[in-house]
This record gives structure tokens, sequence and C-alpha cells, in this order.
């Protein structure tokens, strides 16, 4: 693969990467003057080598800024800059490596991988379509690196996750084979009310694609992830992480069945963004009618646990791989459940629902508590503001469409 002339069949012109720096710093002077002179770097390795100096000290300079304050409050043209300097670097890297490293190019797969989840769009147009550049770049270097691995490395080991279907198994909420979308409409969505479905995500390739872990490592070989490590986010010992997602997958989500090592879960993460070819594999459940939900993807371990919690959204819960235990109580029952005091955990109860300690929590002993166990294919409707305690009891890959 001739990986430069591709990369650049992605960009902008250098005159509409230009204006889009231009419009990004705004009246930032000195960044402009820099931004200048890189652009304008001739294909020398000594200018080669001083735009990669000056394109570090920048996006050194931009990491930094986008982690002062609240995320929410950061200004997009900082995220702009970010995703123009690292799609930069990475064609000063190619331009400075005749050979395609795997070193260089895992660099220039962590450098997209930030863009993606720090940064904002790019986008260029091929052909008179317009396309996303970030994903298609990392997903071009990710083929590369594939192909460099499989040169120099062994076979992969098959990895494999396939669980038998219990349809016997007790539910405290209502079961529907594959309802009408009235249905769900009138006794569910309307009034707010639990429920799991069953066979209306069986056509989704993913249900057996994603059997084959190997089949996830080679659609991200390469890629760089955010995770959570700890046994769950309301512990001492939790905190977040960024690791290759090979490495999670073998190291991590079906790890040595003697090993002690703490839990390590891609939590709650827009993946099917930054891996867009994933989300071929997936197709919003009919029974969402919101033009734009929120995809977010649960991939881990035996044993991760989401400790009870409420959401202000409707969520569609897409069990893809594995089995997961769910606890739900009402909205009725919060004064019972004892949510945290600090502004960050109010949606999150204080209560161990697994093991209650009756005697600190005694009103727990009023509250009803509904219990699910979810299956590979199974969809559970949580309505907005019911609370929920998710552990898996095997490794587990789900999804969740949040939607109005």
């Amino acid at each position: 693969m001739n990986l430069k002339s591709e990369l650049l069949k992605l960009l902008p012109s250098e005159q509409q990467l230009f204006d889009q720096i231009s419009k990004s710093i705004g009246s930032d002077k000195i960044l402009h003057q820099i931004y200048e002179k890189i652009i304008k770097t001739t294909n020398t390795e000594d200018n080669n080598k001083i735009s990669l100096e000056f394109l570090d000290v920048i996006i050194d300079y931009l990491h930094e800024s986008l982690h002062i304050g609240e995320w929410y409050a950061v200004d997009i043209k900082l995220r702009k800059s970010f995703s123009l300097a690292s799609l930069l670097k990475v064609l000063c890297l190619l331009k400075n490596n005749d050979e395609n490293t795997s070193e260089v190019l895992g660099e220039c797969a962590y450098l997209l991988d930030m863009a993606i989840m720090l940064g904002d769009t790019i986008t260029s147009k091929i052909n008179g379509d317009k396309i996303q550049v970030l994903p298609k770049a990392a997903r071009l270097i990710s083929n590369c690196l594939e192909e460099v691995k499989s040169e120099s490395e062994p076979s992969k080991k098959r990895i494999k996750i396939d669980m038998d279907y219990d349809e016997n198994v007790k539910c405290d909420i209502p079961v529907y084979d594959k309802p009408s979308l009235e249905l769900f409409i009138k006794n569910h969505y309307t009034l707010q009310k639990p429920v799991l479905l069953r066979n209306t995500i069986n056509h989704w390739p993913a249900l057996e694609k994603w059997k084959d872990l190997n089949y996830l490592i080679s659609n991200a070989s390469g890629r760089t992830v955010p995770v959570e490590l700890g046994s769950q986010y309301t512990s001492e010992n939790w905190s977040q992480s960024l690791m290759k997602f090979d490495d999670f997958i073998v190291n991590h989500v079906i790890p040595d069945p003697n090993s002690i090592q703490d839990k390590v879960y891609l939590a709650q993460h827009d993946l099917f963004d930054q891996i867009p070819e994933l989300k071929d594999d997936i197709s919003v459940p009919e029974y969402i009618s919101d033009p734009s939900p929120r995809i977010k993807a649960w991939l881990g371990p035996q044993g991760t646990v989401s400790p009870l919690h409420t959401d202000p959204t409707h969520n569609l819960l897409c069990q893809v791989l594995g089995k997961k235990n769910v606890i739900l109580a009402s909205p009725d029952d919060t004064n019972n459940l004892y949510a945290h005091d600090h502004f960050i955990l109010n949606n999150t109860s204080q209560v161990d629902v697994e093991n209650i300690d009756f005697e600190k929590f005694p009103l727990c002993k009023d509250v009803k508590f509904y219990h699910i166990l979810l299956q590979q294919g199974d969809v559970l409707y949580i309505p907005p503001k019911w609370w929920h305690h998710i552990r898996s009891l095997s490794p587990s890959f789900s999804i969740s469409y949040w939607f109005d």
C-alpha cells in the first residue's frame, strides 16, 4: 500500500487546510506564524525535522489547554487546532520515513486517535462526497500496521466468545419477542416502563462476527482507546488510562483466570465514531425514532460493574456478546436509595445492591428491585431516571443507544 499517496487523496488542498487553520486559531498571531512555516515546509529532511519540532510544541500546548476547566467549556477552535496539528504531524512523520515501520505507524495511529477523541472533525471532498478525514486516515494507518505486523508476528491465536442462550430464565419485567413498534411505544416508551426485547437485533452481523475477537482486533490494529481501571467508578482504586486496543483485548478482556489484576473496562466510549467500520455491523433498532441517538460501547471482562445509578435519557442496551446481570429500581424509590451528595456522583447510589447493608441504609427495605439476565441478542429498555446496576457474568460487549 502506498500510504502517503492514499492519505494525500483524503486531505484538503494546502489552501483549504490553511483556511481551516486560520479559522481555528482566530487572532493568535504566534500560532499563525508557526502554522504558516509548517505548511510551507519543503520536502527536505532538515525542514521536515523543523516542522516536527514546531508541531510537538503546538500539540503539547493545545493538549494542556484542552484539559483546563470543564470539557463542555473548551473552545471548539482549540479542538480544531489540535486535530489539524496532529494530522500535519502524521504527514511529517510519513514524509520523514521512507519505510512504514510499526513504530512510525503506531505513532501516527496514536496521533489520529487522540485527534478523534479530543479534537474536532476535519472534512474533505472526494468525487463530490464529503468525508471525515481523521477516521479514514486512521483506518488506512491501521490497515498498513496490520500488514506490517502480519509479516513479523506469528498467526493470532483464536479468541472466541460464545455462550448458550437460556430461554427459561426468570425475569422480573415483561419480556417480548420482537414486539411491534406500536406496542413498545404504547406500553413502555410512553409509560416509561422497562421491558426486555428478544429477537430484535438477530439480523446484526456483529452477533456472529464479533464472537471472534480477532475480527475486532483486525479492525482496530494499533488503535488507542480510553479504559477504566478498577472495580467500579465509585471505588477509591478507580482511574482512567489509554491503552492499545489489541493489548486490551488480549490481556484484559480474556485474561488469565488465575490473574488478580484490576479489571479494565472500555466503558461508555464513542467507539463507532472512532472506528466507523464496526458501525457497519450494527444498526439503530427500529424502536428509536430519534434521528441522532448517542451510541456508546461497553467492552470488558467478566466481573466489571456499573454501580446503581440513573441516566437522564431513554436507553436501549443491546447485548452483542456474553451475559450481564441487571438490577433495576423505579424512580419512585429514589428517596430510598441514598444518592451521593457530591454533584459529580449525585446520580449514583451509595448502596451496594448485591449486598445491602440494611442497618446503614434502612429505607432500602421498601425498595422493589427487578432482576434481569441480559443475554446475547437481548435488548433491555431502561427508561429515563430508572436506577440500574450492571455486572458482567462473562467477557461482554454491550451497546447503549441513548435517545430522546
